[in-house]
């Protein structure tokens, strides 16, 4: 499995994303926010270098224990990585369905595609710590069975006292994945004017899809 099998499982994981944003937003009606809708759009604090160090060390060991039982859920946060996919355009109302759209369903992170490799034969290695964008990063290589190699530097946040994966950064496309849903978003429903006063209109876009297909 090589980088650009890689990327198209993630440019897949994105039109999922993109999907299941579109489908919060079409089912916002036109109601006010609550105290709860604020809590969503709430984004965690970061965690220190030395807790990223550790977590860093505890994930690595997990996916190299090729466990079938492994529980994704248990270290990744999906409303953290939606909250930094939202593409600017987006009503605080919009903001906050698109983000529980992704949180409540059921799309693979990139944590499982690189079990799913390790289990492959690839090689996973751990490199510690690094700095991306100002903060402390998990970084992970990964040595592919052709010969390619990608670098992935893992944002943490703290929810409960707990560490979460928020987004990473691929150093094989220089993005964070969050940007390229972000941008997925931007030109598959935004700029096609599925968005505007009438909410509902994103019902369009699978027509849409299927008329191209």
């Amino acid at each position: 499995m090589g980088n650009r099998e890689t990327q198209g499982k993630l440019l897949a994981i994105g039109m999922a994303v993109v999907a299941l944003g579109a489908a919060g937003i079409g089912s916002m009606g036109g109601r006010e926010l609550t105290p709860e809708d604020a809590e969503t759009l709430e984004s965690l604090p970061i965690a220190s270098a030395e807790r990223v160090e550790v977590f860093g060390a505890v994930l690595a060991e997990q996916l190299l224990s090729l466990d079938p039982e492994m529980d994704f859920a248990a270290v990744v946060a999906p409303d953290q990585f939606a909250l930094r996919s939202l593409p600017p355009g987006l009503s605080l109302a919009q903001q906050v369905h698109f983000v529980r759209g992704v949180d409540e369903g059921d799309n693979p992170q990139l944590i499982e595609i690189i079990h799913a490799r390790v289990e492959d034969g690839d090689d996973l290695r751990y490199l510690g710590t690094a700095v991306r964008d100002g903060n402390p990063v998990a970084r992970f290589r990964l040595i592919l069975l052709d010969g390619g190699v990608d670098y992935y530097d893992l944002l943490v946040g703290v929810r409960d006292g707990e560490p979460l994966v928020v987004d990473s950064f691929s150093l094989a496309t220089g993005q964070w994945h969050s940007e390229l849903y972000a941008e997925l978003f931007r030109f598959g429903v935004l700029e096609r004017g599925f968005v505007g006063d009438d909410i509902g209109s994103l019902d369009r876009i699978g027509e849409a899809a299927r008329d191209e297909n």
